[in-house]
Formats: structure tokens, sequence, C-alpha cells
């Protein structure tokens, strides 16, 4: 009988519990790798996103500390208050015509956009578009009123006490043993304050911004007759008279606050000084009866104008001084003069009108004649003219050809025409 066959049987290798498929599939499957690669990605661009908002930030916080720094040296009386007197000096109201109420206007003081407008019974203060930024009342026969950036004092000259106050608030009053002669204030807070003293003739004392005393100085024999700081408060001009063998002798005293000794002196002869205007840092002008000289006091030197024409006005405009002259024998002629911040005589020129007032913006001058106001280059040629009421008093600059012309008892604006060739 024929033997079975016996069946070969062939092993198969062992599988996992996943095919090769399965795991070739797992190894090299799109859905899986794809999501892994987005995730990267996606961390990638946030990080990106996250570095340059750093960096933003980085550089805003640096701009504005840069900003804070350029203020705080351009403005050294504080951010804070700097800011809050751009604001402040938008002002309130209506614009032109503005009512003054109080009395007839005494002077005006020009500050950059806004002007003082001081009455018999108020302090009122405008921007150039007429709108209001205060109006104050004062009991004061004698006001005095000297502006800065964004303070301004007020005192009564014969009387003790001074007020120094913001556009917007009072911060502080200051009491004298005896009147006050004159006052100024600079634009870094520091005031000075010229008035009698026990013991001496008269005295000058000197406060930060903080009303705390810095400085004093006594002068035995000579009256102080008036005071100027520098913009940034660090330097203090005196003049002073004095009768020596029956004649006049004026002189000029500069100090710094480290010493009493003055960093320069000068003496003026058989003159009296009717006025200290610093300028821009760079030194005072001297204003005299028919002379104006510029002091240097850094290099103790002096630059003098003189002529046979009086001075009759010398106000400032930004890096401009700018003075009147005139004869007595015949005011419808005058002269007017305008000096560089270092004291240098730019231009000159003759007007044929009485000019009470004048008021300069942007290489223009106004003149306040009898009935008109006259603007000029600084050449002297006559750019535009404009009639004004007879009462008119002073003028400031609005625009170009805008002026606010300040009457007996109303601001009002007026617009020039150009002139006729």
């Amino acid at each position: 009988m024929p033997k079975k066959r016996r069946k070969k049987l062939i092993r198969l290798p062992k599988l996992n519990s996943k095919t090769n498929s399965e795991k070739r599939y797992e190894r090299i499957g799109f859905s899986t790798g794809r999501r892994k690669s987005s995730r990267k990605r996606t961390a990638k661009r946030t990080n990106i996103i996250k570095n340059r908002i750093i960096a933003l930030v980085s550089a805003a916080a640096l701009f504005l500390v840069v900003v804070f720094v350029a203020t705080s040296l351009s403005h050294p009386v504080g951010v804070v208050e700097y800011f809050k007197t751009v604001f402040t000096t938008g002002g309130s109201g209506q614009g032109y015509e503005i009512d003054i109420e109080g009395g007839k206007p005494q002077y005006t003081i020009s500050q950059d956009d806004i002007y003082f407008v001081v009455n018999d019974s108020s302090v009122n203060c405008y921007n150039t578009n007429g709108k209001i930024i205060f109006e104050r009342n004062h009991s004061y026969a004698k006001p005095v009123v000297k502006q800065s950036e964004t303070r301004y004092l007020l005192y009564d000259q014969g009387e003790p006490e001074l007020t120094v106050s913001t556009y917007s608030d009072k911060l502080y009053s200051v009491k004298f043993g005896h009147g006050i002669i004159c006052a100024d204030i600079s634009d870094s807070g520091y005031f000075a304050v010229a008035a009698k003293a026990d013991g001496y003739d008269s005295s000058v004392s000197v406060y930060n911004k903080k009303n705390k005393k810095v400085f004093e100085w006594f002068s035995s024999d000579e009256t102080i007759t008036s005071v100027s700081l520098l913009k940034n408060g660090k330097t203090l001009a005196v003049s002073t008279v004095k009768v020596e063998n029956g004649n006049f002798v004026s002189h000029v005293y500069v100090f710094n606050y480290k010493s009493a000794t003055p960093l320069m002196q000068r003496a003026y002869p058989d003159k009296i000084i009717y006025n200290l205007i610093e300028s821009k840092n760079s030194g005072f002008f001297v204003v005299l009866d028919n002379k104006i000289e510029f002091l240097n006091f850094r290099k103790e030197t002096a630059m003098t104008h003189e002529s046979e024409y009086s001075v009759n006005l010398v106000k400032q405009f930004g890096d401009k001084t700018i003075a009147l002259r005139s004869v007595a024998a015949n005011q419808d002629h005058g002269i007017v003069e305008i000096y560089s911040r270092k004291g240098k005589l730019v231009s000159s020129f003759e007007v044929d009108n009485n000019i009470t007032d004048f008021s300069y913006k942007s290489g223009k001058l106004y003149l306040l004649g009898h009935s008109n106001i006259f603007k000029y280059n600084t050449k002297g040629k006559l750019l535009a003219i404009a009639d004004v009421n007879y009462d008119a008093l002073f003028v400031e600059v609005i625009s170009d050809n805008s002026i606010a012309c300040i009457r007996s008892s109303v601001v009002e604006k007026c617009v020039l025409k150009k002139a006729e060739d």
C-alpha cells in the first residue's frame, strides 16, 4: 500500500498587530507629518511677531524717553507744566471781537502766539485767534506783569507783595519787608525781585521755580532800577543809579549765583538806564536815552549803537530785538532798528509816521500810526496797510495780513490790503 505523502508546511514570518503596509503608511503618512511641520511654522511666525512687537514697544518707549528728555531740556520748568500750558493756551470763547472790561489798556506783552492786555483792574490773556486764555481782576494801582513761557508774575510797584501764576492756576505769593522796585521771570521758573532793604539802599533776590531763594545781593549806596534774567534763569543782570558829585552814575552788574562778585560790570557816567532786556541766553541789551548797548558777559565785551535819535520803545520777538527811535522836534519821523540775538544791528530804516506801537512776526513789521497800521519787510519796504480807529492803542500779529488791534474797550481784527506801488 503506497505511503501517504506528507504536506509540507510553509512557515510565514511573524507579523505585528499592524501590517507592514500599515507601518509604512504610518511612517510616511501625509496627514500626521504635515501637522507637525505646520505647528513648527506657526510657532516660528508667532515668535517673529512677538519679537517685532517687543522691538516696536522698545522703540516707542525709547522715543518717549528722548521726547521727555528733549522737552525737559527745552522747557526746564517741567514737562507737565509745559504741556498743561499748551492745552490751556487753546483758550475759549468765540474769538474776535473781544470786549475788554476794567478800564483803558495800559500796555500789552507779546509771548509767541499769545498776548497780555493789562488795564486798570484786570490782567487779560488771549491767543492770536481771539480766544480767551484767562481774564483776572486785580486791585493794584500800578500793576506790572512779567511773563515767561509758562508763567507770569504780577506785582504793584511800591507794594511788598508779588504773585506767581501759571496760565491756569495761581502758584504762590511772596511778601517782602519793603516795596518792590522791579522784577523779572525766566522760562525756567526762576524769578528775581528788587526791593528796598534794611541797612542798605536796595537788594535783589533770586528764587528758583519752587520759590526757594538761591541768591541775594545788597547794594549799599546805589538804587536798583531794573533786573533781567536769562531765559534759562542761570544769569542775572542788575542796573543801578546813584548821584556822585552832583551827577548821575549808572552801572550794570552781571551775576551767576556762585558769588556776589559780578562776572561783568560796566559804568555809564551821566546816564540813566531805562531798561535791561535779555537776548536768547546770549547776553543783555542795555537801553539808555539815545544808546542801545549789548553786553556779552562771557567775553566781557560791549557793542554800542548810539544815535542822535532818542530810543522810544524796545521790544523783543523771538531772536529779534527791535527798537523805535525818534527826535523830539519831529515825532512824525522815526527810525526802526532790528538787532540779532547777539547784538548786531541787522537792519535799519526810516518811517514818516508818528508810530506809537509795533509788532513783528516772520520777517514782517507791523507799525501803528495815527489812523493806520503799516506792514513793512525788514528792509523798509511798505507791503500793506489798513485803516484803524482813532482810539487804537496797541497791535498784535494774528497772521501775515491780519492784526489784532487793541482799542480802549475792545480788541478787533483788522485785515491789511496790499499797498499801492
